[in-house]
């Protein structure tokens, strides 16, 4: 068999299986390419190391259990392809080095956990790697030739290591977000900023007023107003929101300009709904309080619909700041009653557990969560603007 094991063939033994496992089965049979079994000392062409082999002599071959000569390993990362590994690495150092005290130095174990490791290896292969007398190590052919794979397998996992070290270090992948609408329509002008710090993120909005579940619908991440508490998913606090009562310049011509709550009645509400039911909208000034059933002749289930309606001129309605403060701060909607305050929308965003996600989704909720700042003050430095 032509003794050069190629680095192509190395990486078909790690095909990838259907869980995410590697099968070193295939990596670790290089039986059949050792060669000769049974190689003793003095073979010709053995490559000469005089060190401290009487260590490697303390430790016969019936000390190893679960290592028969000539076993194959079971499919998949299991304990005994693990000791492989860490028995090849040490024998690429004793080869390398001639020594087993310097490589027990190097890898900080003693000298007998060493001797065990290349008796592993023999066990396993059905060779003999060293021939051994009491000043003198040296290579035999099958151990010259495991040497060769040996490297190869070991630059391989080197690689591994370093590609994979890297992908964990970058945000990469899906996420879906699910979010109401007016939050939804914010997020577009802050998501570029976070695509351009993660290229290989993408990101969808699955955008609705109507709140599903987020494990059945997959999921990633929800904005929801007010707490959701339940068994499978974890709740975090993005924002307490402030909500605004607007009207166009256009409606104020043709109807009173509301100073007080009461003054809303008949004056065309634009109510948003999440069903049938018409909500009552709540204003607070000092210890006043005042909650008014809105009785109107458009509702809606969608924020947008609302926004769109205020905007056209088809009456006054409550908006949550964020939502609108382009159009206040241009002039195409005026904000009503001032002093007077109306409950706040509690923003929370829901994930499904656990609480350790992937490094994409710990990404997203990380940039959500830096926009609470701005959602919660964007209408107090707006109006320390126009004083």
């Amino acid at each position: 068999m032509n003794a050069k094991y190629s680095r192509s063939r190395v990486f078909d033994a790690l095909g990838e299986s259907g869980s995410g496992s590697y099968d070193l089965s295939t990596l670790f049979d290089l039986r059949s390419i050792c060669g000769k079994k049974g190689q003793k000392a003095g073979d010709s062409g053995d490559h000469t190391m005089c060190d401290d082999v009487h260590v490697f002599e303390q430790c016969p071959h019936d000390t190893l259990t679960g290592a028969m000569k000539g076993s194959p390993l079971k499919t998949g990362l299991s304990a005994s392809s693990m000791d492989l590994l860490s028995a090849i690495r040490s024998f690429i150092r004793v080869a390398e080095t001639g020594s087993f005290s310097v490589v027990s130095r190097e890898l900080h174990v003693s000298q007998p956990t060493i001797s065990r490791q290349i008796l592993l290896l023999e066990n396993h292969y059905g060779v003999r790697l060293f021939s051994r007398t009491t000043r003198c190590l040296a290579l035999t052919d099958d151990g010259r030739t495991l040497l060769e794979h040996a490297h190869n397998i070991h630059s391989m996992l080197e690689d591994a290591h370093l590609a994979l070290s890297q992908r964990q270090s970058r945000v990469y992948g899906h996420i879906r977000l699910a979010t109401p609408t007016a939050f939804g329509l914010y997020l577009t002008s802050h998501l570029d900023t976070l695509l351009k710090q993660h290229p290989e993120l993408s990101v969808e909005l699955v955008v609705s007023d109507c709140f599903g579940d987020i494990v059945k619908d997959g999921i990633d991440l929800a904005i929801r107003v007010g707490m959701c508490q339940s068994g499978s998913t974890i709740t975090r606090h993005l924002a307490d929101v402030d909500r605004v009562l607007v009207a166009s310049p256009g409606f104020l011509e043709t109807h009173p300009v509301p100073t007080h709550p009461n003054d809303l009645i008949g004056l065309s509400p634009i109510v948003y709904t999440y069903g049938s039911q018409e909500p009552d909208w709540t204003f607070r000034k000092g210890n006043q309080q005042i909650c008014l059933p809105m009785h109107s002749s458009f509702a809606t289930n969608n924020s947008e619909v609302v926004h769109r309606a205020l905007v056209e001129g088809m009456g006054v309605g409550l908006m949550p700041e964020f939502s609108v403060s382009r159009e206040l701060k241009s002039g195409r909607l005026v904000r009503l009653m001032p002093e007077w305050t109306i409950p706040q929308l509690d923003l929370h965003i829901v994930y499904p557990g656990p609480q350790n996600a992937c490094l994409r989704r710990r990404t997203v909720l990380n940039f959500l969560l830096s926009l609470a700042p701005d959602l919660a003050g964007e209408l107090a430095s707006m109006e320390t603007m126009v004083q």
